[in-house]
Formats: structure tokens, sequence, C-alpha cells
């Protein structure tokens, strides 16, 4: 049982983090979406939008990691993790990046 609780006490943080995220960054509620990627059935890749900011999020919808060529689909000189459902996740945007099972990636791109 002490499994299950320390999952479910993991989802309550991220959750809380990204309630958070929401209030603070303001291309999450008023960002123009773009998909990317769209025949990739194993990792959905998308931005967000406005003026002021880019978002990248990149989800992998399988339980195998993922060597992820996102600079493909992306042009970004930099960029730095905002969240991840993983604590060892890559700080900083790369042109191509791990994808751990399951993992969520959220950066702020330029």
């Amino acid at each position: 049982m002490l499994g299950r609780k320390k999952w479910t006490a993991t989802k309550l943080i991220l959750y809380k983090k990204l309630v958070q995220l929401r209030h603070e960054v303001p291309v999450i509620t008023d960002g123009v979406y773009k998909l990317l990627d769209a025949d990739n059935e194993m990792v959905y890749t998308y931005l967000r939008k406005n003026e002021d900011e880019t978002l990248l999020v990149i989800c992998n919808f399988t339980k195998e990691t993922i060597d992820y060529p996102v600079g493909d689909f992306v042009k970004a000189s930099q960029g730095t993790l905002l969240i991840s459902n993983y604590d060892d996740a890559p700080q900083q945007y790369a042109d191509a990046i791990e994808l751990k099972p399951y993992g969520v990636y959220v950066y702020e791109i330029k």
C-alpha cells in the first residue's frame, strides 16, 4: 500500500505544479496550439505560442524509451524545462531528447 500512496502523492505534486504554472505562464491559457509530428502515434508533440512565449510539449505515450529528434520539427536555439514527470529530465532543450516511458516534458523555447 505504501507504493500506491507514494504514486498518489507524486501525481498530486505534479498536478499542483501544473496549476501553479497555469497561473504564472500566460501562454498556457492564451496561447495558440500547433500540432507537430502529427503522424507519430507514439509521441504527442505540440507548440503553444503567444506574442511573448513559446512552449514545447512532448509526451511519450509508450512504455519504451525513445530517442526523439525534436529538432526535425522545431527550430529553437535554446529552451528551459518548466515541468516533467521525471526528476532527471533534461533541463535544457536539445534537438534530440531521450523520452522516458510515459514521460512528459514541457520546455519554454526561444
